[in-house]
């Protein structure tokens, strides 16, 4: 829900600064969710085979944020894929 709702957030901003700002929180989101999967995995609770397809899922959408981060051409944006 993060995610979608940090690029939501962003898209309803006045500048492609302020969007930019808000991918970022949305990748970061995207990586934070990476983390607790790994997570359930290491203890056990979810079998690794499970989250794999999750996580090529996750993956696309990381990299369809970092897309549209870089269509925005805003300098020093710190999202890199």
């Amino acid at each position: 829900m993060s995610i979608s709702a940090n690029i939501a957030e962003g898209a309803g901003r006045n500048s492609d600064r302020d969007f930019a700002h808000f991918l970022e929180q949305a990748y970061a989101s995207a990586m934070e969710l990476a983390s607790h999967l790994f997570l359930v995995v290491d203890l056990n609770y979810v079998d690794e085979a499970n989250i794999d397809q999750i996580m090529r899922k996750l993956d696309v959408v990381a990299a369809r944020i970092v897309s549209l981060n870089r269509s925005l051409a805003v300098k020093g944006s710190k999202v890199k894929l």
